[in-house]
């Protein structure tokens, strides 16, 4: 005689838990076992009926285990598939952040230069002056 699957409240197999081989055990066990109800004439027709609605209970227990198996698998692929967007979303802004420090470090740079070269411009302009003004008094005299 096979080997029952364990019950959970309310008489329905207990399915959660089970690995995808064990499942399948279970419904080809159930196939069987409703191909021996099929066979069995010494039962009377409401034992054979009743046991025929426990294997169909089972086989739909199954099936919808199978089934949300199937949907979460789905749900999985789609969040790998956000994850890998986002590590890539992720790279392309750390890759921006970084295109950004440098051209704000260039930008300081040039800041730099601008303002070293006007000191040197300023600093010329008052020798040109203090020549200009040796000149001038030159000049008068």
């Amino acid at each position: 005689r096979p080997k029952k699957a364990r019950k959970a409240g309310g008489g329905a197999p207990l399915v959660r838990g089970m690995s995808d081989r064990q499942l399948a055990e279970q419904k080809l066990l159930l196939e069987q076992q409703e191909a021996e109800l099929a066979k069995a004439e010494n039962m009377r027709e409401e034992e054979r009926q009743r046991a025929l609605e426990e294997v169909h209970r089972r086989e739909e227990a199954l099936d919808k285990e199978r089934r949300e198996r199937e949907q979460l698998a789905k749900q999985l692929r789609a969040m790998q598939e956000k994850l890998v967007m986002g590590q890539a979303d992720a790279e392309a802004a750390r890759e921006k952040a970084e295109a950004l420090e440098l051209a704000q470090l260039e930008l300081q740079e040039r800041e730099a230069e601008k303002e070293r070269i006007s000191n040197q411009l300023k600093e010329k302009e008052e020798i040109s002056a203090g020549f200009e003004d040796k000149y001038a008094a030159i000049q008068e005299e």
